[in-house]
């Protein structure tokens, strides 16, 4: 007994250029099925995102905590 597995195209589009390559994942963040290449170029994208969305917020709640701090009652 034999299984066809169709396989999906990488849904990563790089500046208009489409992607030749089989998907291997979907990402669950966006729902687009990806290469192993693009799913790392991908996965190294949002972790830039968060990082950085952690950093702002942090500095935010740093001034918030020393505002906080010169407030006397």
């Amino acid at each position: 007994m034999s299984t066809n597995i169709e396989s999906k195209p990488c849904q990563a589009n790089d500046n208009g250029m489409t992607c030749e390559k089989d998907a291997r994942a979907k990402c669950f963040h966006c729902s687009r099925n990806l290469c192993l290449t693009h799913l790392t170029e991908h996965a190294q994208l949002l972790e830039n995102q968060t990082r950085t969305f952690l950093h702002s917020h942090e500095t935010i709640l740093n001034d918030l905590h020393n505002k906080l701090e010169c407030v006397s009652i």
